[in-house]
């Protein structure tokens, strides 16, 4: 299954569901997977390669959130940082 998010749905996502404050409160932990297209300043793109935000923004916005404080999260990210492609090596 293939789930594809412009800036405006992820950008909804995050306010609507991720952050908001009382969400939370009955969980032990946060996991977010994003994977996404990049570039090098960090940026994550949509489909359209438009500029969503940046890791970090991400991150610090997950932080934020009142009822995660003192929670773990964890967070993997799968996303191009540059136009550089690297060899594939088949094992």
């Amino acid at each position: 299954m293939e789930i594809a998010f412009s800036c405006q749905e992820m950008g909804r996502i995050l306010n609507n569901v991720i952050i908001v404050e009382d969400t939370h409160e009955e969980n032990n932990m946060f996991i977010l997977t994003v994977i996404a297209h990049g570039n090098k300043e960090g940026h994550l793109k949509d489909t359209t390669g438009k500029k969503a935000w940046t890791i970090d923004e991400l991150v610090e916005d997950v932080c934020d959130v009142k009822s995660l404080r003192g929670k773990p999260k964890i967070f993997f990210f799968q996303s191009c940082r540059g136009g550089v492609r690297l060899q594939v090596i088949l094992l």
